[in-house]
């Protein structure tokens, strides 16, 4: 790969060559791409910047095609992304910097609410959508149910409360795993169910691009939507699916740590539980050399804690299971609440010293 990028350009010196090659692991690896980019343009000026940047365009082309030859369509279909990335942050370096900057701000979330909002009005502002929603995928039924939205009234929020089907963008987004563009909904055949509650809510026109994290899971679809018919630019749509995909990154991300305070709530329980087991299997190996040595007494005392520890041991699994039910209700009628939203149900509170009486229950 070093003499590959090095080679882009004729006569290179060794630092522009090395900031060639990191740019072009950068974007081979998925991650940040931008500030290879700069310092290359730093280094070696504008023109060789960009004569070595496009060198290694040319060869992610090569090695996609050779990829999609050997049957690896994903790994091409990412190379051939980064090719068209190399180019768009040359071309149009201020727009590219300001949907890095709006992927940035999305990491900073504490709660995915928050942050979900927040990717909407990036979305908006990058793409110039007058509405947007975005609809998370809920796996267990199949299903996307809006979680944020702009713009929308209550009789567009109840049409689309589930989304299962190919006919509206979100859903062929979500099914083809791939961007959706509809012009004009009056001209699209497949949208003509949905033409009516389109134009209730004052819209001609939308795109949706499906939120796919780096492990390849669909986490849910970003859609804008416009008054008039419309079509946005393929930079726009480049761009677009470049911050999607740090929307779905961001949403792993928080999603994989326990943001709820279901999730704190049970995760505390869950542990309270083990500790419990662990007391119950020490006070039982404590009772056995009392028993055998006469001193029925002290095993007696031993024992009973083990019993204790074992009950309540069986109360914090009990209440982990209550809890994983309370959110899946609340989840029903919220879609943002099994995914980190605070919800400060049942007189639970964190910082305060008590989650559901986990606390209490770390007492024998």
């Amino acid at each position: 790969m070093r003499s590959r990028a090095s080679g882009a350009g004729a006569g290179a010196s060794a630092p522009e060559g090395a900031a060639a090659h990191r740019a072009c692991t950068s974007m081979i690896g998925g991650e940040r791409l931008l500030e290879d980019v700069w310092e290359a343009r730093s280094r070696a000026g504008a023109s060789t910047a960009r004569r070595l940047l496009e060198g290694v365009a040319v060869q992610l082309r090569c090695s996609a095609a050779i990829l999609r030859a050997n049957g690896r369509d994903r790994e091409a279909t990412r190379a051939e992304q980064f090719a068209l990335r190399v180019g768009l942050t040359l071309d149009q370096p201020t727009a590219t910097r300001r949907t890095q900057s709006l992927a940035d701000a999305l990491y900073e979330c504490s709660h995915t609410g928050v942050l979900l909002e927040r990717a909407l009005d990036g979305a908006m502002s990058l793409i110039g959508g007058d509405l947007g929603n975005i609809p998370i995928c809920k796996v267990a039924k199949g299903t996307l149910r809006i979680a944020a939205q702009a713009g929308f009234g209550s009789e567009f929020l109840e049409y689309f409360a589930a989304v299962k089907d190919e006919s509206s963008a979100s859903g062929r987004a979500a099914t083809r795993g791939s961007q959706t563009v509809i012009v004009d909904v009056n001209q699209d055949a497949a949208f003509a169910a949905h033409r009516e509650i389109a134009a209730a809510s004052r819209f001609r026109a939308v795109q949706s691009t499906p939120l796919i994290d780096p492990d390849g899971r669909l986490r849910g679809v970003i859609s804008t939507h416009f008054r008039h018919a419309h079509c946005p630019s393929s930079a726009e749509l480049q761009l677009m699916q470049w911050y999607a995909e740090h929307v779905a990154a961001a949403l792993a991300q928080q999603q994989n740590s326990p943001t709820t305070l279901y999730e704190a709530s049970a995760k505390l329980h869950a542990q309270t539980a083990q500790r419990h087991d662990s007391a119950a299997a020490l006070m039982n190996g404590n009772a056995r050399p009392l028993t055998a040595s006469g001193d029925k007494t002290k095993a007696a005392a031993r024992q009973s804690w083990a019993r204790r520890a074992k009950d309540r041991a069986q109360q914090g699994r009990e209440r982990v299971q209550a809890i994983a039910s309370r959110a899946e209700r609340n989840s029903a009628t919220d879609p943002r609440a099994g995914l980190g939203t605070p919800l400060d149900g049942g007189g639970s509170r964190l910082g305060g010293g008590r989650i559901d009486g986990a606390e209490r229950d770390l007492r024998l």
